[in-house]
């Protein structure tokens, strides 16, 4: 490839995977600072997020109850129609002690499990990753805190968002602060009338430059934070009463989604074809439970496919796939999947913590 002119190295390089790319640093030196190039890592990215999703999985044991391990696994959707699971060799401090709780543009957010304010940034493929110091406290009072990732494409930044409830008697409120991706230090933005569920991957999710949740008080609404402008919004829901435990959040093809498993006897999906609108919820489809033979409640979406075919988590148990044309619903078997774990889609990327 010596011959070859530089814009066509570019070109094929750009097209490949996340892991044969980090193997091709060790080609030649020319590749290797090819690749730390920041045009060609954006290139990259742009390129690796058209196609077709990947997933993050991590699988958590606890050992006793103040120790857990974590095993993280890159879940990879091939032409054939193939998935392949393989160990990420990741080289994070204590890693086994965080969870993932976000993924932008190849980059993860983890936070510990037993400290919330032990929060990490990292690209699990370049091994970089960055710590950020412990969060203001608001007060002695007790807290619980819901924790949201992502991304400004106005600044080029990453943002770290933070939300703590304080639930004294008589005093049931949320305090807001935000940290810059570089910055290294946190910033009040004041106080919002909502209480989110927190930590369930099911209950928020980040599209259109916000983050979302599900509010927990009030209840039924969809909360979102406009991570450019560092502001709150609520966007209107489908029309049914999006409770606790039996709701979740996703993005389908682009759009915002609602799965509701509230019934007994199937599962329905709803659709936002124009964000932010309210009346264009649409219930794209529904999937009977005497049509595919088994109860599937409590599934989440986890990301559609070139070919239509959607991608599901079950019960944090089984990933299935659901093709809509056919209403055909399987299994996924996978070599080396986990028996119990979480998942985020995750693009493969070069980008770093530190930019």
């Amino acid at each position: 490839m010596d011959r070859l002119p530089g814009e066509i190295v570019v070109d094929i390089l750009s097209r490949l995977p996340i892991k044969s790319l980090m193997r091709c640093r060790c080609v030649c030196k020319p590749w290797r600072n090819l690749t730390y190039d920041p045009r060609f890592i954006h290139y990259h990215l742009n390129r690796s997020s058209h196609k077709n999703p990947n997933l993050i999985l991590t699988s958590t044991i606890c050992i006793d109850a103040t120790f857990f391990r974590t095993q993280m696994y890159f879940l990879e959707h091939h032409h054939t129609h193939n998935y392949t699971c393989t160990d990420v060799d990741f080289s994070l401090p204590n890693f086994e002690e965080f969870q993932v709780i976000g993924s932008c543009n190849g980059l993860l957010c983890l936070v510990h499990r037993m400290n919330t304010s032990r929060i990490c940034i990292c690209n699990p493929f370049t091994r970089d990753y960055i710590k950020f110091p412990n969060p203001i406290s608001p007060s002695q009072q007790t807290r619980e805190m819901t924790i949201g990732f992502g991304y400004c494409s106005k600044r080029n930044e990453y943002k770290i968002v933070e939300i703590i409830h304080s639930s004294t008697l008589g005093d049931l409120r949320s305090e807001v602060y935000v940290c810059t991706v570089g910055d290294g230090s946190w910033r009040g933005i004041g106080n919002v009338p909502y209480v989110m569920i927190r930590w369930q991957l099911a209950s928020k999710v980040f599209l259109n430059g916000a983050l979302h949740w599900f509010s927990e008080l009030p209840a039924n609404l969809i909360v979102s934070f406009d991570i450019a402008n560092e502001v709150f919004g609520v966007i209107p829901g489908p029309g049914i009463d999006v409770g606790q435990g039996s709701y979740a959040l996703g993005v389908l093809s682009g759009c915002f989604s609602i799965t509701d498993s509230s019934f007994r006897d199937r599962v329905e999906i709803w659709v936002m074809k124009e964000y932010g609108v309210e009346e264009s919820w649409v219930k794209c489809f529904a999937i009977n439970f005497d049509q595919v033979g088994w109860n599937i409640r409590y599934i989440r979406i986890l990301c559609s496919q070139k070919n239509g075919e959607i991608l599901m988590l079950y019960n944090n148990q089984l990933l299935l796939s659901y093709n809509p044309q056919t209403m055909r619903l399987g299994k996924v078997s996978i070599v080396g999947l986990p028996s119990w774990f979480e998942a985020v889609t995750h693009v493969g990327s070069l980008i770093t913590p530190s930019g």
